[in-house]
């Protein structure tokens, strides 16, 4: 059995026998800090869980960096210690944040104030993870009315723009039947690293930006991307990468 399939099943069982294989790639773009992080949706599970995978990975060989467990309610964050660290360095301050909060009629830029509470969370987030030890590790971020989740996930992720929607005054946004831009970096895998998957390509990145904004967004997404290209490591995967955008029209937008 191969070695990541027989790490999965010891922790999940059978639910992870569809879709181990995304997950495989997609630890391993954290673990050769492709990536600072990434947000894990494809199957059910616990944070605790996940803190047994990375651990018991981390024990046979198979990931080599120092990466650990956020989890927020019930979502998951598999994070690069040291990826978020050269983030916070390197490209943190060009980060757009994106007000769709639902009392606007369209999108707009946010003030640094709105997004205060989220943006320190993250900071003293990375600042304590830096420097903690090697070991994996899982940590709890605490829920508060002006924590806004997205956001926090937008910064993880390492994305160049971000959404913030006031939380304080409802869960909704205004995103929905507008038009967006689906930016996605695709990954042609090298033939050196077909396996464990049998899949030619891997969505590295996918994120989308409002329609209305998309002048002024387009040329920090296209900076983002050719900053992150330069960067070179996604070479230890891929033998090409590309940037990808299209033009949506969701009728629901649930974040």
């Amino acid at each position: 059995m191969n070695h990541w399939k027989q790490a999965f099943y010891f922790v999940f069982g059978k639910k992870c026998l569809k879709r181990w294989k995304s997950a495989a790639v997609d630890l391993q773009l954290v673990d050769n800090e492709i990536k600072a992080s990434c947000l894990f949706d494809l199957w059910l599970a616990s944070p605790k869980d996940m803190l047994v995978l990375i651990r018991h990975l981390h024990n046979t060989g198979l990931i080599q960096g120092s990466l650990g467990v956020a989890s927020l309610g019930s979502d998951i964050i598999i994070y690069n210690a040291a990826s978020l660290d050269s983030f916070i360095k390197s490209s943190l301050q060009k980060t757009s944040f994106i007000d769709i909060s639902s009392k606007l009629q369209l999108p707009g830029l946010v003030s640094e104030g709105k997004v205060a509470k989220t943006f320190d969370t993250f900071l003293s987030f990375v600042q304590n993870t830096s420097q903690s030890s090697d070991a994996p590790t899982l940590h709890n971020i605490e829920q508060s009315t002006d924590l806004n989740g997205p956001c926090l996930f937008g910064l993880f992720l390492g994305y160049p723009c971000v959404y913030w929607y006031d939380s304080c005054a409802d869960d909704g946004n205004c995103l929905t039947g507008q038009h967006l831009v689906l930016f996605q970096v695709v990954g042609h895998l090298s033939s050196s690293f077909t396996y464990p998957t049998s899949c030619l390509t891997h969505t590295i990145f996918s994120f989308t930006a409002p329609f209305n904004l998309i002048d002024e967004l387009r040329p920090k997404v296209d900076n983002w991307f050719q900053k992150w290209e330069q960067n070179e490591k996604w070479k230890n995967m891929f033998s090409e990468v590309l940037l990808n955008s299209e033009t949506v029209s969701p009728q629901v937008v649930c974040l």
